[in-house]
């Protein structure tokens, strides 16, 4: 895979590695996730789906990026916009029309989490690790920042 010439193949290749580092994150926390990448056809997009208990889902947001010497700088949380927002609640909604089932009657709280992973390392030394496929220390090196009702909590 030539990540090198393509910064759109380099973006996507650094953000799945998030989503998947993010949902190992969760599920280390206690939750189990029950999706990933789930699409609602023109409506939007959400990166994890997870539950901790029996009464809430989490529809979780991932940013990865390379960032400033702390997590407050981390300019994914800036990167969703209320229209970002809605686009994920309505997806959610129709994640939880086609799922009632799975869902149970108990879980009525929905959560909207953001989940930031951040890289202090160069881009070079980021693409150097993404070309080798070195996972684990891609994991060494990342910062998980979990944000809980980021935008929202719905009953």
């Amino acid at each position: 895979m030539d990540l090198t010439a393509n910064t759109k193949k380099w973006r996507q290749t650094l953000g799945n590695l998030g989503e998947q580092i993010a949902g190992d994150y969760l599920e280390a926390m206690g939750f189990v996730v029950w999706a990933r990448n789930y699409r609602a056809a023109r409506l939007g997009e959400v990166d994890l789906i997870a539950s901790k208990d029996d009464k809430s889902i989490v529809f979780a947001e991932v940013k990865t990026r390379m960032a400033g010497p702390t997590l407050e700088d981390h300019s994914g949380q800036w990167a969703i916009d209320p229209r970002k927002q809605r686009k994920i609640i309505n997806s959610a909604f129709h994640f939880v029309d086609l799922n009632r089932g799975k869902i149970g009657p108990h879980r009525r709280i929905l959560q909207f989490d953001v989940v930031l992973i951040d890289y202090h390392l160069s881009r070079s030394q980021l693409l150097t690790l993404l070309v080798a496929g070195d996972l684990a220390m891609l994991r060494q090196h990342a910062k998980v920042l979990h944000i809980p009702e980021a935008f929202g909590r719905f009953q």
